[in-house]
């Protein structure tokens, strides 16, 4: 048996590693996004 894929399947599955790259980077993103807003949150109570 080949392990080789038709073009169109190659296609579609170069797109989905591509958009679970993508995703991976926004949810870094949103993380990245939480801390700073955990971080403002902290020293604007401690101002207050």
């Amino acid at each position: 048996m080949s392990n080789q894929t038709c073009p169109q399947c190659q296609r579609q599955e170069n797109r989905i590693k591509q958009h679970e790259k993508y995703i991976a980077q926004l949810v870094e993103y949103v993380a990245k996004i939480n801390q700073r807003m955990t971080d403002l949150e902290k020293r604007h109570v401690k101002k207050i």
